[in-house]
């Protein structure tokens, strides 16, 4: 019996030799043959990415980098200090980070860093607050009854004494200890509920919001009543505000154009005048830049961020400069090889004395923190490990394996530290701060 069980071991053993003997080569040369597709497909898209690439590269080059003065004094990123998380992951009393997605919203305000977070149900959602040794949360389901719903705390802002907070298609504003919706007599706001309130900045004293999901229309908050003052912005295309900045006493407007290319505008009294987008004054011509992500201002001239597209390494930016009269790209000639490998430019942030932007998107693990040394080669000095940073080996940041996309939504100065807000996956709502977040006086 033992006999008859090792002769039909042994001669279902030589059956599976003799079937990989056979096998072997055809897998192989199936695994080679799906080797080749996938480099020709890649190579035909690579190919297809420079091809839209050409034009966009020889506009910018016509255009010429903007010019600015060197920086003075030394980098804050040579003095040794390093990175360090202090929100989400249950940091400091911080959100679990377990249905938080997205940190974007970002203030200070009396003193405190606030930030707002996106949440995959509207529990996760909510406003907290840090104020250097602890975090607690502000707003949110569990503290107000209106929150049952909520999901995305897309903008905070700080002004004459008040906290405002963009809450899908809500405002509202913190006084004096206690949350309240920015509206008189309960009357409904003056929008339709499909529209978030993404954006904020002020004239004076009247609180200006841009909204998204659908045309691009702003309205301004005044003595407690609103009113909408979209003149002169295209409401035939594209997908609403994404970002209003104040520049040398201006109030300038960026888009979510569609198509593309994104515009700006600027507000000259109670109507707005295009400024950027699709060549004009020089500035951008990519269609696949429908998204104007960002502002800053940065040694006189206004500085724009936009979306990558297409995603091929080469000397074009997404970052622009305007003065004024013209448009043109910031640090061109020194594009980093690894901006082929992001697609968006989500935040800029003048800190010092100098520039920095943050990219990152698709893939995940690319989500960095850039700064600009004008007329040398732009810098890494957040992302890959640097300074004690995120993602060391382009690991994701969030640790979560399913994570698609990361991005540094947002970069702000508080105790004279650089502090940059993240998403956009499970466990990616993260802050990380430059520096000790006790040190510095609260600004």
């Amino acid at each position: 019996m033992k006999r008859a069980v090792r002769l039909g071991l042994v001669i279902a053993a030589l059956a599976v030799i003799g079937a990989a003997v056979v096998i072997g080569p055809i897998l192989f040369a199936k695994v080679q043959d799906l080797r080749y597709r996938f480099q020709l497909a890649e190579r035909r898209i690579e190919s297809l990415g420079r091809m839209v690439a050409a034009p966009i590269i020889a506009h910018q080059k016509k255009q010429g980098d903007a010019r600015f003065s060197a920086s003075s004094g030394k980098s804050p990123f040579q003095s040794g200090v390093n990175w360090r998380q202090i929100g989400g992951s249950g940091i400091a009393g911080s959100w679990s980070g377990d249905c938080q997605f997205k940190v974007k919203a970002m203030a200070v305000h009396q003193g405190k860093l606030f930030v707002g977070l996106l949440g995959s149900v509207p529990r996760c959602s909510g406003v907290w607050a840090y104020d250097g040794k602890a975090w607690a949360q502000s707003l949110g389901q569990s503290l107000h009854d209106q929150w049952k719903n909520f999901r995305y705390v897309t903008v905070l802002y700080s002004l004459a004494g008040r906290l405002y907070a963009g809450v899908d298609s809500t405002v509202w504003f913190l006084e004096k200890g206690k949350w309240r919706l920015a509206k008189s007599n309960q009357q409904d706001f003056p929008w339709t509920a499909k529209s978030t309130a993404y954006s904020m900045a002020h004239r004076g004293k009247d609180l200006l919001v841009g909204f998204t999901g659908g045309a691009a229309r702003i309205y301004r908050f005044s003595a407690g009543k609103w009113s909408e003052i979209s003149d002169g912005m295209n409401s035939s295309t594209g997908r609403g505000v994404y970002e209003i900045f104040r520049h040398d006493g201006a109030i300038f407007a960026g888009t979510i154009s569609n198509p593309g290319p994104a515009e700006v505008y600027r507000l000259n009294e109670n109507r707005w005048e295009k400024v950027g987008g699709g060549g004009l004054k020089g500035s951008w011509i990519a269609t696949g830049s429908n998204y104007l992500l960002s502002f800053a201002s940065y040694q006189g001239q206004l500085i724009a961020t936009l979306n990558r597209n297409p995603q091929v390494p080469g000397r074009f930016v997404s970052v622009w400069a305007f003065n004024g009269e013209t448009w043109h790209p910031v640090g061109r000639r020194f594009a980093p090889v690894q901006w082929g490998q992001t697609d968006n430019f989500n935040t800029s942030f003048v800190f010092k004395n100098r520039l920095y932007v943050g990219s990152g998107g698709r893939p995940a693990g690319n989500a960095s923190v850039w700064e600009l040394q004008p007329g040398k080669a732009w810098r890494r000095v957040g992302g890959f490990g640097v300074f004690g940073s995120w993602s060391k080996n382009r690991d994701r940041l969030s640790g979560n394996r399913d994570a698609t996309a990361e991005y540094p939504y947002r970069i702000i100065q508080w105790r004279g530290r650089l502090v940059v807000g993240f998403g956009d996956a499970r466990n990616a709502a993260q802050v990380w701060i430059y520096g000790n977040a006790n040190a510095g006086r609260a600004n």
